[in-house]
């Protein structure tokens, strides 16, 4: 299927790029002069309107006033009709500089499986009329959710925002992480430390379109930065519009903090930088203000646990929507090379330390290990549907010596490629034990980097979970996997499916095997995961393509479609999708 679309045109609210930062400056000049006008400029909602975290009684709802300096008085409504004529709620919410002038009211009392329309007033000021919808209860049909990951700013426009914002029949919106991202203008953070960089943008290949609008200028480190940067994210219009017109579930991932985060740390934090812990609480404070989440959750009190986001959310007798945070409620630090490849040949413990003298290695800790039990065994519902941050199947290096789907000039150039990534001797030694399906050491981040916390999660699924299926973010690049787990005297038995979703904007392989046939590395993944994979089988992906994943859940089976868009660098854009679905029952996906 093929649709051409652009964007619609922008809400008079929605304010240019000079009006925001202008606005902003003012603002931010007037909080500091301390006593003085309620008001710098005339009160607005600039950033959108937004709603999440969904229950069957409660939604979230979230604006921020911009304009005031002191503690205001931010007035809300909810209404069962668009005209805003039949007010079902009301309240008020006193915002103030310690919360950015962010605005969020838990409305509750309302009825399940309803959408209701909601707006805010301040000072004569209306902001834009949202719409949102309740959870259902009981017997459900259908339902149908958008999931997106990976977008940086600079790297270009949110087509995938703006499709998705043209159904008018989403439930629910999925965010399952880096939906913002730490690095700054270059040469100011510097991409040469790693991170998102990628050989075509060194190289001048590949444009970053809104580059010259980032702003922090540097890299986010400090609590002003984290707020700019998520107040610039909200003035894009394809992005507020689909906050306007749907509820949202998210989730954090790396890059809301920095690139490869874990509990103490992260690889693009440096000691120049301040104290890790510091960092991680203006990264938690930032996401809370500015999005539309629960700052109490059913399972985590954020203000005991913030790093706690994991929870659950359940639609009715069909699905339990169940949020994971693999990434600061309990990481342990990723390995990396021969290490990561000793703990599944045997030759090294995956320990803390390497031997078996500390525990395994984690990536959810304790408290989300027992809140997990407890939510899939109490799970009565016919899926059980996870927001997943990183790709949970098994990658192995890709067996280029003995490959059919390559040409002898095509191995050569793939070598000579990996070369230059990792080091031709290093990659040497990989491609000599590829056949053995050993894990790719590229992919230390993901779940394949954690070999004892995988199976320990393949076992959860298997023995705990009805219809497991993962919506997973990350890689940049589209996946369709088929999980499965050795089981003694029986084999490789099915445990799931994994649907890896695109990046919104964040660049994939394409950028880095320059000149190399993506579609060719796609099959070549895909050949070597069937042959050698001693566990999880590939069966699809697509590595050029940005996209989001478009997902229903009936009854009878979940569909997932990998929604693909032609190009990020402009606002002119078609799409192509490839499905899948899981017939509910047989845990693996099928290409229709």
């Amino acid at each position: 299927m093929t649709e051409p679309s652009q964007p619609a045109a922008p809400s008079a609210l929605v304010p240019s790029r000079r009006q925001f930062l202008g606005g902003a400056l003012v603002a931010s000049a007037a909080a500091g002069a301390g006593a003085g006008p309620a008001f710098a400029t005339a009160p607005a909602f600039l950033h959108g309107v937004a709603s999440g975290d969904p229950l069957a009684d409660a939604v979230i709802i979230w604006t921020r006033a911009s304009g005031v300096t002191h503690a205001t008085n931010v007035e809300w409504l909810v209404a069962n009709d668009a005209a805003m004529g039949q007010v079902v709620r009301r309240g008020s919410f006193v915002t103030t500089a310690a919360r950015d002038y962010t605005v969020k009211a838990d409305v509750r009392g309302l009825s399940a499986g309803t959408t209701y329309y909601y707006q805010f007033k301040v000072a004569g000021a209306s902001s834009a009329i949202g719409r949102t919808k309740t959870l259902p209860t009981g017997n459900v049909s259908k339902v149908k959710l958008a999931s997106f990951t990976c977008s940086d700013w600079e790297d270009g426009y949110f087509n995938a925002y703006n499709h998705a914002s043209q159904f008018d029949d989403l439930d629910a919106v999925l965010h399952v992480g880096d939906y913002l991202y730490e690095y700054g203008r270059p040469p100011a953070y510097g991409r040469i430390e790693g991170g998102l960089d990628s050989p075509a943008i060194d190289y001048g290949y590949v444009p970053q379109v809104r580059i010259a609008d980032l702003v922090p200028l540097g890299e986010m480190v400090q609590l002003s930065d984290y707020r700019t940067r998520h107040a610039l994210y909200k003035t894009d219009p394809s992005l507020q519009e689909l906050h306007r017109k749907n509820p949202w579930i998210t989730i954090w991932d790396d890059h809301e903090t920095a690139n490869d985060t874990w509990t103490n740390g992260a690889e693009n934090h440096h000691p120049d930088e301040g104290p890790f812990k510091a960092r991680e609480s203006a990264v938690i404070q930032a996401y809370y203000e500015w999005m539309p989440i629960r700052d109490s959750n059913l399972h985590i009190d954020a203000a005991q646990n913030p790093q706690g986001m994991y929870r659950s959310l359940d639609f009715g007798n069909l699905m339990r929507l169940i949020m994971l945070d693999t990434r600061l409620a309990g990481r342990d630090q990723q390995i990396f090379g021969t290490r990561l490849i000793g703990t599944y040949t045997g030759q090294v413990a995956d320990t803390l330390d390497g031997t078996t003298n500390t525990r395994q290695r984690d990536i959810f800790g304790p408290a989300q290990r027992a809140w997990l039990e407890s939510t899939l065994t109490s799970s009565t519902q016919t899926w059980q549907i996870f927001g997943n941050q990183i790709l949970n199947f098994y990658q192995i290096v890709p067996d280029v010596n003995g490959s059919t789907v390559l040409s002898a000039q095509q191995k050569a150039q793939l070598i000579y490629l990996f070369g230059l990534l990792f080091g031709s001797a290093f990659v040497a030694q990989l491609l000599q034990l590829a056949p053995l399906g050993i894990p790719n050491p590229a992919f230390q981040d993901s779940w394949t980097g954690y070999k004892s916390a995988k199976i320990y999660f393949s076992t959860l699924l298997l023995t705990k979970a009805r219809d497991p299926v993962l919506l997973t973010g990350d890689s940049h690049n589209m996946w369709t996997a088929n999980l499965k787990l050795p089981v003694p005297g029986v084999g490789n038995v099915p445990v799931g499916v994994e649907f890896g979703g695109g990046s919104v904007t964040s660049g994939g392989l394409e950028q880095t095997l320059l000149g190399f046939p993506t579609d060719v590395y796609a099959n070549l993944l895909v050949e070597s995961s069937t042959n050698h994979s001693p566990t999880d089988k590939l069966i699809w992906t697509n590595q050029s393509q940005r996209g989001y994943l478009l997902v229903e859940i009936t009854p009878a089976k979940t569909t997932c479609d990998h929604v693909m868009l032609s190009t990020v660098f402009s606002t002119t854009y078609t799409t192509t999708t490839k499905r899948f679905e899981v017939a509910a029952g047989t845990r693996t996906a099928v290409a229709v």
